[in-house]
This record gives structure tokens, C-alpha cells and sequence, in this order.
């Protein structure tokens, strides 16, 4: 079963999480990862607040399975 995290009262997937990582990569705009992950430009801010803030890179954060990367999530979001 895939981790999911909380946002707005809504669940977000890991599978969609990594999604916004991959497209944040590819220097896709905040606005288009929205549109393409069909999600608020609130909840793409929130998830690049909280992938910058982290000490491994982008491309490291990527590598980690859904668990770790759900470990690196999950307590950001709860604060926000």
C-alpha cells in the first residue's frame, strides 16, 4: 500500500510527491507542476519549501524509496 502524505485535508501520494520532485528538476515552473500534477500551486509550494529545506539535493531526494522519502515529508508538513 503507497504512503501517502496530508495536505489541505486532502492525501497526496508519494507516486505524485515524487512527481512535483522530478518536475522541479527539469526547472518545470511552479505553475505548470500544478497543472500537470493536478494540485494546488499552494501544495507545489509547500513540497519545494520542504525539498529545499532538506540537506540532501534534489536529484538525492529523488533516489530515496517512498519511505524515506515519506520520513522526510511528513513531519515538514505537519509544521506548515
Amino acid at each position: 500500500m503507497e504512503q501517502k502524505t496530508k495536505m489541505a485535508n486532502q492525501f497526496l501520494s508519494m507516486s505524485k510527491a515524487r512527481r512535483i520532485l522530478r518536475l522541479l528538476i527539469e526547472k518545470v515552473s511552479k505553475r505548470d507542476i500544478s497543472v500537470k500534477c493536478e494540485v494546488s500551486r499552494n501544495t507545489v509550494d509547500k513540497y519545494v519549501s520542504i525539498f529545499h529545506l532538506h540537506s540532501l539535493g534534489l536529484i538525492e531526494l529523488l533516489k530515496l524509496s517512498d519511505k524515506e522519502l515519506y520520513s522526510v515529508i511528513a513531519p515538514l508538513l505537519n509544521m506548515m
